[in-house]
């Protein structure tokens, strides 16, 4: 069942060569270690590409070694046995502990790469639990010099990226399998799909006439009753993780409006009944890279917003929503992401990640003509052997199965996005057998009380097909399909080398079940985005939906009172091994048999049809059914009512400390006073433009704080800066003003405050509002303001007031939402425009109430500032409030005409 690139990148190594001592010290008279090079690890065909120039030296980079474990084939048949019905270890999950003691990395080869990784000064940021992954952060200077290589940077078909361009030399003999991290192109991919606002499916007029079915968003009670999910188990006693990178503040945000609203696209009234609200899930954000690393891209909002409300939406009884968070969606920075769920023993059992991308191809020696790249293969492997690691747990991970078709964009010419990119290939994680891979359905239904599905087939752009080297898992050898054939009807092409397969060898098929999907236009889920309702879709709602509905036959399964090695919950494991013991339990996509029937579409080259096939899996699960095979009833074990609080808890990932909690209701932990404590506090924070080859740090644009006052009549944004300059000259070199803003959003309009310094030292205050067009900002001017000051020297503030009359009219309570700071570096001639370069953002951690009160010091706004008189000096919070903010925008375009200005942002 298990596929293992382990033992393959291992044997790089020089067979008999010097190893490093076990203690990881050696004397000074011992024989320097022996080297190998990791040719697996340079892109491949890369040195046909000329580089665009050297990467800087102080670029920060994040870098994984992955470490084979100290036993893959007692590991691989301790997974057997944990899997296989009848055998005395079936369903005896192990605890993270067990998994580190008896599968993790050799205590001696975990010392001995430690000490070579940090011997040039890249340093420490985490260590799985397993000691098969160690996280390093630094520079490319020191990455360069560690490993051996040379870093520059490049361009593909628009798509600017760095990487290495020669192998990196390492120990021989300590189990190193590879090195992930030197390079930006191999990344992550998310899989969602915005379809514009369209009427709830729930509210269409029931087509008793014409029998036509109805389209539009559906809401959580549609899927409730069409996928047929219990009404006494709606997750009671669970918890779900989702995978997500960035600022994590706007999709909680957009989580309670969901609550507060789940039929928000619906206009409710006395024609109308509108669904109850649903209960606030408390929320535990696991800071992957730290508390002291930077999450401020808020590029994915749209993602975890689908994520986190298709998945609490099925489960409305859920315990705890746990949001597994990193800051990029790089190969180093995602492994990072799924081992520090698979190591945490206080995890959830599931979790989704609604992205990916293509598997490794062992014939791939050519850049691809697309803008994507295959996984690196010591990638491909860490992910694998981590979430090995988790399966032995007992945990599942849904992901998406991609919106490219039966392809991948890793050849073709890219279409950016949804369309079928001809080259067969799939994504990983989805291909990995470790892995419940989730497709995409079309969902009409009736319109009736309670909603039925009307009809339900595969969308022609899910992803499906055969990987190229995972061997089919036992679970899968037991289905036939008559669509496009079964799981096995595929063969291998390569064998555990990356060799043409001698002997036929049946491959991996994904994916192993789907829901819906949407098709973009004329279907999809209703969520809050950005505080709007909209309408989303694609394979990345496909997983969470999945996600939702498998917690709540988890909620019903039965404690293994035999098995000790779980606690205090077992549930049932993996998912797959389970759901294809049970292929009647499921609604069978492209079945013109099943009620109501399902009409065959394809994905490009394969076609849906009865049974299992590789467009839809064993098709969507019929949940009530499905718990009672699995679990003998529908009756929840822990059967205790939602906590409703909208609690938010932060923890550091790399050492799993609480950091703080914050919100109300009747969560657990110390709430913070939002008025109590800064907007926002990074102490840490950095301000480097993309537009300067030399990298350098400017402490005049960086953002360490921000906070807002008010009075009866007006309010005051203050920023706190590194080290504030204002003379002239105090501009980056190649710019001609710096810009500092501050945005908050009231009834649905977002305004800013604005202090310009330019080049010569004048300085001017503006105000405005920010308008979408398109996919991007446009911030206008609305007019200068005098009450304005600037405080130079190290943690200097910019202070700027503007009538309340003058931004929407705010009154005592009114809350500000989705507050944040911009630092950015005009390029041009101000008075002939220019465009603006992103140095630093920033995004607050809590809205802010006017006339809100600190209890702790009985002052008015946030940290207990003296409204409108300036904020009084204090020092970064002591609590390490988590750092998150709003992404780096693009280059920002931006036309002045006496002070009124237009900025667009993507």
């Amino acid at each position: 069942m298990l596929r293992r690139y382990l033992a393959v990148l291992a044997a790089t190594a020089v067979a008999g060569a010097t190893s490093l001592a076990m203690t990881g010290a050696a004397s000074a008279a011992a024989p320097a270690p022996a080297m190998t090079r990791l040719g697996a690890d340079v892109i491949p065909g890369l040195s046909a590409l000329a580089p665009s120039g050297a990467t800087p030296s102080s670029t920060a980079v994040e870098v994984d070694i992955a470490l084979s474990g100290a036993n893959p084939a007692a590991e691989a048949a301790e997974l057997k046995a944990v899997y296989t019905p009848g055998s005395p270890d079936y369903h005896h999950f192990l605890t993270t502990a067990q998994i580190a003691s008896e599968f993790g990395a050799p205590a001696g080869y975990y010392r001995a790469a430690l000490s070579y990784g940090t011997a040039h000064g890249l340093t420490v940021n985490r260590v799985s639990t397993s000691r098969d992954l160690i996280v390093l952060t630094g520079t490319v200077g020191q990455a360069e010099t560690t490993f051996g290589v040379t870093i520059d940077n490049y361009v593909w078909h628009g798509l600017h990226f760095y990487a290495n361009a020669n192998a990196p030399t390492v120990p021989a003999g300590i189990g190193i399998i590879g090195v992930v991290g030197l390079n930006t192109a191999q990344v992550m991919h998310t899989n969602s799909l915005k379809a514009g606002s369209r009427p709830q499916q729930s509210f269409c007029q029931t087509p008793a006439s014409n029998g036509a079915p109805c389209m539009g968003a559906t809401t959580p009670e549609d899927m409730w009753s069409t996928y047929d999910q219990p009404a006494g188990d709606t997750g009671q006693g669970q918890r779900v993780a989702i995978f997500g990178e960035g600022a994590w503040t706007p999709p909680i945000q957009d989580l309670r409006d969901f609550e507060a609203n789940p039929d928000q696209l619906s206009t409710c009234g006395a024609a109308i009944k509108c669904s109850d609200a649903l209960p606030n899930v408390p929320v535990r954000v696991v800071e992957v890279d730290g508390a002291a690393a930077k999450y401020t891209d808020t590029a994915g909002d749209e993602e975890w917003d689908i994520d986190t409300q298709s998945s609490t939406g099925m489960v409305p009884n859920l315990s705890e929503l746990d949001l597994y968070f990193g800051t990029s969606l790089t190969d180093a920075d995602v492994l990072s992401v799924v081992d520090d769920w698979a190591g945490d023993s206080a995890a959830p059992l599931q979790a989704s990640a609604s992205y990916g991308e293509c598997e490794y191809d062992p014939a791939a020696q050519q850049l691809p003509s697309g803008t994507d790249f295959a996984m690196g293969q010591a990638a491909e492997a860490s992910y694998q052997q981590t979430l090995e690691g988790a399966t032995l747990e007992g945990r599942t991970l849904f992901s998406s199965a991609g919106d490219d078709g039966s392809s991948c964009p890793v050849v073709p010419v890219d279409t950016n996005g949804v369309a079928n990119q001809a080259f067969p290939d799939v994504n990983v994680p989805c291909a990995l057998p470790e892995v419940t891979c989730v497709g995409g359905t079309v969902l009409y239904t009736t319109g009736a009380t309670p909603n039925q599905r009307s009809v339900e087939y595969s969308w022609n752009d899910t992803g499906g097909g055969s990987s190229l080297i995972y061997p089919e898992p036992s679970w899968q050898a037991k289905i036939n399909g008559t669509g496009s054939g079964g799981p096995g009807t595929m063969q291998c092409p390569y064998d555990e080398a990356g060799n043409p397969n001698t002997s036929a060898v049946p491959c991996r098929a994904v994916p192993d079940i789907s829901a819906q999907s949407g098709d973009i236009v004329t279907n999809g889920y209703g969520i809050y985005y950005d505080g709007s309702a909209t309408q989303q879709g694609g394979t990345s709602l496909s997983s969470p939906l999945s996600l939702g509905m498998w917690a709540r036959v988890q909620a019903a399964a039965p404690q293994n009172s035999s098995s000790s090695d779980c606690a205090p919950y077992c549930g049932n494991g993996l998912a797959d091994p389970s759901l294809y013991q049970h292929e009647s339990a499921f609604y069978d996509i492209g079945n013109p048999n099943d009620t109501p029937p399902s009409p065959p579409t394809s994905n490009g080259y394969f076609v849906s049809g009865p049974g299992w096939d590789y467009t839809s899996g064993l098709g969507v699960m019929n949940v009530t059914p499905l718990t009672q095979a699995l679990d003998g009833s529908t009756t929840p074990i822990n059967d205790v009512p939602s906590p409703n609080s909208n609690t938010v808890s932060y923890y550091d990932g790399t050492n799993g400390t609480l950091l703080s909690t914050s919100g109300g209701g009747s969560g657990s932990g110390n709430p913070v006073d939002a008025a109590c404590v800064p907007l926002w506090s990074a102490p840490n924070a950095q301000a480097v433009a993309a537009i300067d080859p030399t990298g350098t740090d400017y402490p005049q644009m960086a953002l360490v704080q921000g906070d807002i006052h008010n009075t009866s009549t007006s309010l005051t944004t203050v920023l706190t800066v590194n080290d504030m300059k204002d003379s002239a000259g105090s501009t980056p070199p190649y710019g001609t003003a710096n810009e500092y803003y501050m945005y908050w959003t009231y009834a649905g309009t977002t305004y800013f405050t604005n202090a310009e310094v330019t080049v010569a030292g004048t300085i001017d205050y503006s105000y405005g509002t920010v308008n979408k067009v398109g996919t991007s900002n446009q911030y206008q001017s609305a007019g200068s303001l005098t009450t304005g000051s600037i405080t130079t020297g190290p943690d200097g503030q910019i202070s700027v007031t503007v009538p309340l009359s003058d931004v929407g009219h705010p009154g005592p309570g009114a809350v500000l939402t989705g507050l944040g700071g911009e630092s950015d570096e005009l390029v041009g001639v101000p008075t002939a425009g220019g465009s603006l370069q992103v140095l630093d953002t920033q995004a607050a951690n809590y809205p802010y109430t006017l006339g809100e009160v600190c209890a702790a010091t009985g002052n008015p706004g946030t940290s207990g500032g003296t409204p409108g008189g300036g904020q009084v000096p204090e020092a970064p919070v002591a609590a390490a409030i988590p750092v998150i903010g709003l992404g780096a925008a693009g280059l920002l375009i931006r036309r002045r005409r006496r002070r009124t200005v237009a900025i667009g942002a993507k």
